[in-house]
């Protein structure tokens, strides 16, 4: 037999490497695929949506820069000018305790001040000053229950390296007016008025609604607020709870579902 007579079958390999081609990009899709829900599945076990009752709400003082109008003619130096807008505002729990309620109600009909059992007691709110120097003074000015006007003035010397704390009453906000003057007896120059409002405590605070994750983190359990919470918001934690519960579990799934359908598509594919 001769075997150069037979003809040499001839190889397609271009059709052979546009088939490897195909086969290539069809892996590379379903692996983006693949990969993608991995990441949707990552995602959704780890995202906790936001809302009023699971976010952290810091509550910060409520501080307002009043525009002033001094007519004393002297100008105040660089120095007590610059320290003046340096000062600082800020409020902290108190370690002073007061009693919870209208200071009238704690007077008999004799007039004689009834001494508080300690249930009746809450720590109150530190209106805190800080970066007072020896350029300038502090005036604190408020008013009491008896709509008395009291003011205090703070130098350098009165503080704890240039800070005070100021201990209030809890029972309802404050108003609270903060003057900070240049400190020379030539120029009591008028530098910053602040007029500031400081917060009340918030008597849901030691709720045992309060005392779970959800309520840590809620706005309706911070111990200090400028809010007026009624018990009944409370409720809402747990209906908060329940729906944040209810969508991770069919979030997951969902997921899970598309997660297992993608691996039989992809385990035929590649047969």
């Amino acid at each position: 037999m001769n075997y150069n007579d037979e003809e040499t079958p001839k190889l397609n390999l271009g059709r052979e490497k546009k088939f490897a081609n195909a086969n290539s990009l069809q892996i590379v899709i379903l692996g983006g695929v693949f990969v993608a829900l991995v990441i949707a599945l990552i995602f959704f076990i780890a995202y906790k949506p936001e809302d009023n009752f699971s976010s952290k709400i810091e509550i910060s003082l409520n501080v307002t820069d009043v525009k002033i109008s001094d007519s004393l003619k002297c100008d105040a130096s660089e120095d007590a000018i610059k320290d003046s807008k340096n000062i600082k505002l800020t409020y902290k729990k108190s370690d002073e305790k007061f009693y919870f309620g209208e200071q009238k109600n704690m007077i008999d009909e004799d007039g004689t001040l009834i001494e508080p059992d300690e249930k009746d007691l809450r720590n109150g709110v530190d209106l805190v000053i800080d970066n007072i120097t020896d350029k300038v003074y502090v005036v604190v000015e408020y008013s009491s229950d008896e709509d008395d006007s009291d003011a205090i003035k703070y130098y350098y010397k009165d503080t704890k390296d240039g800070k005070i704390s100021i201990p209030f009453s809890s029972y309802k906000t404050t108003s609270v007016s903060v003057f900070v003057y240049n400190n020379d007896e030539n120029c009591n120059k008028l530098l910053k008025n602040y007029s500031v409002v400081l917060p009340r405590y918030n008597d849901l605070h030691n709720n045992e609604k309060c005392n779970t994750t959800e309520g840590k983190e809620s706005k309706y359990c911070v111990e200090y607020t400028y809010d007026n919470f009624n018990e009944s918001v409370l409720n809402k934690l747990e209906t908060a709870k329940k729906e944040e519960t209810k969508l991770d579990v069919v979030s997951i799934v969902i997921v899970f579902v598309l997660f297992a359908a993608a691996g039989v598509f992809i385990f035929i594919k590649l047969r």
